[in-house]
């Protein structure tokens, strides 16, 4: 039987004494350099990083895994460069052009189709495994001469919360999100679909009930039912788009010394709020390449 949970009780005053707002978050930026900068992939095709400031928080709460992983302080020493948005499929094909991150099946259909695609070059690559995005940081860092890699899951939070100490960089979990995030909201019911060119079911559909299943918040409806291409919500306080939603994300960080998972972090278009927060974590399997799991670069 697993160890008996105690919580403990947290002083969240003092969780929120390093917390800033967004302006203070553009002032550290512009206090060290240049705010963003632009890498070539290959001719033609480039990749736009924001400076991300040295500094210290209070790591957040892991209600994602077990065992629990409670508040700690974290100190990131030295500044960073962080991709401004995911990796999409043009940028990885640019230096793997067999990698295809295809389609999102649907519920219930005559299969004249794959169904929903992903792999359009404009959204972020998935179907991607932590050593196929580690060799693209390695094959990416040769060309360019720069120290490219994963961020480290304190670098990730750190990041993503630009001075919030909410539970999303933007404020609480159950806030409307539609202009912050493309999470699992209300647009998830058109997964049901029907008919031989496969179209959404109709509400009042008699069998909806059996194939619209998918869990999804009903308080907001961000306009989108997958990833599309980053960019299209409001950017953090330090420029970060789509840091908790559109595809979680692979960071280089271990679950722990005795097992080789790897921790991903954020949401994405297929996961609600409460399991997308600034401190959620997934484990995969080095070797795994999840169906909602891309990646962002930093440089170091």
């Amino acid at each position: 039987l697993p160890e008996q949970r105690i919580d403990k009780k947290v002083d969240t005053a003092k969780i929120r004494e390093w917390c800033f707002d967004e302006e203070t978050a553009r002032n550290k930026q512009l206090s060290e350099r240049n705010t963003v900068r632009e890498i070539e992939i290959v001719p033609g095709i480039s990749m736009r990083l924001v400076w991300i400031p040295s500094g210290k928080f209070q790591m957040g709460e892991d209600e994602g895994s077990y065992p629990l992983e409670t508040f700690r302080k974290v100190r990131i020493k030295k500044g960073f460069w962080m991709g401004e948005m995911e990796v999409t499929n043009a940028q990885y094909r640019a230096l793997f052009p067999e990698h295809d991150s295809r389609y999102i099946g649907q519920q219930w259909k005559d299969h004249t189709s794959p169904g929903y695609p992903v792999n359009h070059p404009e959204q972020p690559v998935v179907r991607i495994s932590w050593e196929e995005a580690m060799t693209f940081c390695r094959v990416l860092g040769e060309r360019t001469g720069l120290a490219v890699t994963l961020p480290t899951e304190e670098q990730w939070e750190w990041a993503c919360r630009a001075g919030s100490g909410d539970d999303m960089w933007y404020g609480s979990m159950d806030m409307d999100y539609s202009d912050y995030e493309n999470l699992a909201d209300s647009q998830i019911r058109d997964l049901a679909v029907m008919g031989v060119d496969p179209r959404p079911m109709p509400d009042n559909y008699p069998l909806r009930k059996f194939w619209d299943f998918v869990p999804r918040d009903t308080f907001s409806d961000d306009g989108n039912l997958l990833s599309v291409r980053g960019g299209q919500y409001r950017s953090n306080g330090w420029g970060l788009y789509d840091m908790q939603g559109n595809v979680a994300e692979w960071t280089r960080s271990e679950r722990s010394e005795d097992t080789e998972d790897k921790i991903v972090r954020g949401g994405s278009w297929r996961d609600r709020a409460r399991t997308s927060t600034a401190s959620y974590r997934r484990y995969y399997k080095p070797w795994q390449a999840p169906f909602n799991v891309g990646f962002r670069v930093i440089v170091e």
